[in-house]
């Protein structure tokens, strides 16, 4: 689907983002098409809390430790207004571990059972629209825009190992035996709705050159999970609404010397998604229904994301010698 999504994308933006120049000016109308490829390099914790309490009674910590991913990008501009589309797919592959904690005795800060699995990493899906204003200020680009992000995440834990404490009441330590695990273990997938605001500057070095940063504020967020333990047979549904996230990003733009076609960039960029404390419920595996809302606990995530990337930026009114 996401392959279907990107083509139409390009498709539909050639003939609308053309940057159209006459006698060397810049016209009303420009544009560009982004291809970039690269790397996320992060966390995403789950918590489960005691009600009204810091007692955490589960912690999983899922790695996403170097994920592939594809970001294709559209841009029209209209005298000084713009509007964005970015599609993002990673790559599935083995993206670290996954560590599950349980604290179900009276000590909080001493685990009770643990467990450590292979994380694999399945999906990043995100589509973010937004549209903005800039304004070209001697060697400076400044803008701002407003967007919502979609994102869908799903990871999944096999095989690896358990290690419980042999009788009841003990604590866990690392010297405990470990029993083997085989076969998927946990499935684990979010999917998150959020307004994001953001603020662009970019400063021209010189000619060949340009030096980029922007800064995003997610001033709510909208986030759903649905936690499936294939041992237990049983399926959590977790509901977070509020709370906020932070994205800042810098880059680097390449103007060659040989062609004013295309462009080359590299970027580095953060993410962190800091959302409210929510509600859980569950239900049996196999089946549609709920449990209903466990009035006893909590649930909340936090994810931390790093990410480098590369990519190339083309104009194509140049590309196809239009003309105003």
């Amino acid at each position: 689907m996401m392959k279907h999504l990107c083509i139409l994308c390009l498709c539909a933006l050639l003939p609308v983002s053309a940057a159209v120049y006459a006698d060397g000016e810049k016209s009303t109308f420009g544009g560009s098409i982004e291809l970039f490829t690269g790397v996320f390099y992060g966390s995403m914790n789950e918590y489960v809390f005691e009600k009204g309490k810091d007692h955490e009674l589960s912690r999983l910590e899922w790695e996403e430790h170097f994920v592939p991913y594809l970001d294709l990008r559209g841009e029209f501009d209209f005298w000084n207004f713009f509007a964005c589309l970015s599609l993002i797919t990673s790559i599935p592959v083995k993206s670290g571990n996954m560590r599950d904690y349980d604290y179900m005795l009276s000590d909080s800060e001493k685990p009770s059972h643990f467990s450590q699995h292979d994380a694999m990493f399945d999906k990043h899906l995100e589509v973010y629209p937004e549209i903005g204003w800039g304004l070209d200020v001697g060697r400076w680009f400044l803008g701002a825009s407003a967007g919502v992000l979609y994102r869908n995440r799903k990871w999944s834990a096999a095989g690896g190992y358990t290690q419980y404490p042999l009788m009841m009441g003990e604590y866990w330590s690392e010297d405990l035996p470990k029993q083997e695990q085989a076969g998927v273990i946990i499935v684990y997938e979010e999917s998150l709705w959020a307004p994001v605001l953001t603020l662009y500057a970019d400063f021209s070095l010189n000619e060949r050159f340009t030096l980029g940063a922007a800064g995003s504020w997610y001033p709510y967020l909208n986030v759903k999970t649905i936690d499936t333990h294939i041992l237990r047979q049983t399926r959590f549904h977790d509901e977070m609404k509020g709370g906020w996230g932070v994205l800042a990003e810098i880059d680097l733009t390449y103007h060659p010397i040989t062609s004013d076609i295309v462009d080359f960039r590299l970027g580095f960029g953060y993410e962190g998604l800091f959302p409210k404390r929510g509600i859980s419920s569950s239900g049996a595996l196999g089946r549609d229904t709920w449990l209903g809302v466990d009035s006893e606990i909590e649930s909340q995530m936090k994810s931390n994301l790093f990410w480098v990337h590369l990519g190339v930026i083309i104009y194509p009114a140049k590309l196809f010698n239009l003309k105003s």
